[in-house]
């Protein structure tokens, strides 16, 4: 886990934080993906750059490590892989970001938006990406 954070850092990523400290981030968010139609998210582009996907993997591996190590950490994770998603394109990681950060708003319960990502994510709109 130390040395995700440590390649992050390298690779120019932000710092990770709690929920709380990211809680603007998180709004934003939010507000975004209310304002696009699920088509507009299954027609983002794909994306195969090794860098995005590799940061990815990364934030997926540390996610899935913070569950049981810093769950305060998983919101702010969640919320980078959705960023990179939408701004880089879809991959084969995309579904995992979309139902971490789905988790995470219903841990605030934001159960709207929290169904509508789960619901991206069991559609088949992702098996074309693994």
């Amino acid at each position: 886990m130390i040395s995700s954070f440590g390649i992050l850092l390298q690779l120019g990523e932000p710092k990770l934080t709690p929920l709380g400290d990211c809680k603007l981030n998180v709004q934003a968010m939010n507000n975004l993906l209310q304002g696009m139609a699920d088509i507009s998210i299954y027609n983002l582009e794909m994306n195969n750059t090794k860098k995005t996907i590799t940061l990815m993997k990364l934030y997926a591996n540390l996610a899935h490590n913070l569950l049981f190590l810093d769950p305060s950490l998983i919101g702010a994770t969640s919320l980078r892989m959705v960023e990179l998603t939408l701004r880089e394109g879809l991959c084969a990681l995309s579904p995992l970001a979309f139902s971490f950060y789905g988790q995470v708003l219903a841990s605030i319960e934001k159960l709207d938006l929290a169904c509508r990502l789960g619901m991206l994510y069991e559609h088949n709109m992702f098996i074309s990406l693994s």
